[in-house]
């Protein structure tokens, strides 16, 4: 797809309607309504098919139609003593072979399939246990022989690779919904390429779940290609050494967009360490083999070996872990350790690198879980805030995306100044002035990304676009600051 007028950042391009919706295979779920339920000997039986089911509501479920008819049209039933069995072999087949069975059954996935077949995809591997297990059962079990092995393997591994996960239904249940289209506007796979620099993010339509909204994630001018990332992390944190190592524990070749194969990432340098004779950074001299490659440095040209590359790498992710890890009020102390031992004068990372930022995302995440997740004030000293400030700015700053998870940490700022407020001014440290005079602040961080707060002196609401990420955060906002104003 190609923008046809400019598109400034935020705006939103179309929505796209998912075209089937299914369990993700983690464990086992009804097929009526997708809620977790322990599949065992007093699970209600669908009659037509005698698939686990939460009750009769669910056997006469929309969503339970398709796949219903056609394994009783095939002769087909669930065998119960599969019951007795390791509750993850059930899961697993539930969460593969009926959302491909799913997307088959729609009559959407003929023109998918000869999109790939001219684009030349042939992305699978055809020794995937999962997708031959796809074959077995949709072919022989069902008795579909009209649905071709590479067809079902090649739609399998589509579908396998583009899970979005759905943030809730109305009853609050966490599902997966692949949006695995063609032909019309509800395809993310075709309508916009991937790329690791991308120009536009499907963000979730909390009103209805199973959609997305495409948005321009930065400015687009007319006559450029629209693109989107496809891999499970966020792109403009994550290095181009991460992302290659991820693809290549998939099985896929190397990404060859644009910013893959620039050495310092067009300019971001997140893989880069620094050298350690001229404290300058080092780039890979083969962006095409960037996992085997030595490294140079720009600066003083000084040669690092891959081996070395690799091992210091690793090393500094493991002690990254192991500081994430951590228990309540330690994690948030070792984590800030982390991030001053390594990306100081004696350290090798710089502060654009790929963990901290990753370290400073953690950092805020910790302090965001106490004080969104916890019914309560939170007291943070002075260093705490501050850091929480600065590192929020900081890993911002690289986000062109509109990734959800980051804007609602940059949210949670707004709400952990504001609780902390409330905080001093309980305990008598501030006056009721100073508390909103420190909350008003605050407002700089308002109209990120659209996501705006209207605090008067007599009211507080919380605007938040057409796009309601927020939920009950966003009301615990306005009903804390309505008690700041009227303490």
């Amino acid at each position: 797809m190609v923008a046809s007028k400019n598109i400034p950042c935020g705006t939103e391009i179309f929505q796209s309607q998912a075209i089937s919706v299914g369990p993700n295979g983690s464990q086992p779920v009804c097929l009526g309504c997708l809620r977790p339920i322990i599949y065992d000997v007093m699970s209600y039986l669908c009659e037509g098919c005698g698939w686990p089911l939460c009750g009769v509501d669910c056997e006469n479920s929309e969503l339970h139609q398709l796949e219903c008819q056609a394994m009783q049209n095939g002769g087909y039933r669930f065998n119960a003593e599969s019951l007795r069995n390791d509750w993850r072999t059930i899961s697993v087949k539930s969460g593969a072979w009926i959302i491909v069975l799913r997307v088959l059954l729609s009559g959407k996935s003929e023109e998918l399939l000869n999109f790939f077949k001219k684009e030349g995809v042939n992305d699978f591997e055809k020794t995937d246990q999962t997708l031959l297990l796809t074959v077995h059962l949709i072919r022989n079990e069902l008795k579909l022989s009209q649905f071709k092995p590479e067809d079902i393997m090649q739609l399998g591994s589509i579908v396998k690779s583009n899970l979005w996960s759905i943030a809730m239904l109305q009853d609050g249940v966490h599902i997966s919904v692949p949006r695995v289209g063609a032909g019309f506007h509800a395809s993310d796979l075709i309508y916009a390429q991937h790329s690791c620099n991308p120009n536009v993010e499907y963000i979730y339509h909390m009103q209805n779940p199973a959609d997305l909204i495409l948005c321009a994630s930065t400015d687009i001018k007319a006559g450029q290609i629209l693109s989107a990332y496809r891999e499970n992390s966020i792109p403009c944190i994550t290095s181009t050494y991460s992302r290659q190592l991820f693809r290549n524990m998939r099985g896929k070749g190397p990404c060859k967009c644009q910013r893959c194969f620039d050495p310092s990432e067009m300019g971001l340098y997140l893989s880069s360490l620094l050298c350690n004779n001229c404290k300058g950074m080092v780039v890979p001299m083969d962006t095409a083999n960037i996992l085997q490659t030595d490294w140079i440095c720009k600066a003083c040209k000084l040669v690092m070996k891959g081996e070395e590359f690799f091992n210091i790498t690793v090393g500094l992710f493991n002690k990254l872990a192991i500081a994430v890890a951590s228990d309540k009020k330690d994690k948030i102390t070792n984590i800030e350790q982390f991030i001053q031992n390594h990306s100081g004068p004696s350290g090798v990372l710089h502060g654009n690198h790929e963990m901290i930022l990753q370290a400073k995302r953690c950092y805020c995440v910790a302090i965001q879980d106490l004080v969104i997740k916890k019914d309560r004030f939170l007291k943070l000293d002075s260093r705490e805030l501050s850091n929480f400030s600065q590192y929020v700015r900081d890993f911002q700053k690289f986000h062109y995306c509109l990734n959800q998870k980051v804007i609602y940490e940059t949210f949670a700022l707004n709400l952990i100044f504001l609780k902390n407020a409330l905080f001093q001014l309980s305990h008598g440290k501030i006056t009721k002035e100073q508390a909103i005079a420190q909350m008003n602040g605050a407002k700089k961080w308002n109209g990120f990304y659209g996501y705006n707060y209207d605090i008067t002196s007599s009211n507080a609401t919380v605007c938040i676009c057409s796009r309601q990420i927020m939920g009950s955060a966003s009301t615990e906002y306005v009903l804390l600051y309505n008690r700041l104003l009227n303490f």
